[in-house]
């Protein structure tokens, strides 16, 4: 795998229908949909495809987010993220 960027994770939520969200900040490189991130939860590895790219904001700090979406069908019917928040770290991004 060829690495293309490095991003911090400050955040994760979930929205209803689309998964688990990692909000934070790209620090190098780039991101896109079809790229993959490697990330732990409780010292486990897990390996994705990000689906979605967003950005986040709050206006009123002016401050600026980057939300990354990487569940499938099978994740979310399987429910394996379900109230899972991930903690900070930063993570690598693969072509």
């Amino acid at each position: 795998m060829n690495k293309i960027g490095s991003f911090k994770i400050l955040n994760s939520f979930t929205i209803t229908g689309r998964g688990l969200v990692l909000l934070g900040d790209l620090i190098d490189g780039n991101v896109k949909v079809g790229a993959t991130i490697i990330f732990k939860i409780f010292e486990k590895e897990i390996t994705r495809k990000v689906t979605g790219v967003e950005m986040a904001d709050n206006l009123s700090t002016r401050e600026f987010w980057v939300g990354l979406t990487f569940m499938t069908n099978e994740d979310i019917m399987n429910k394996e993220f379900e109230g899972v928040k991930i903690g900070e770290q930063t993570i690598d991004i693969f072509e």
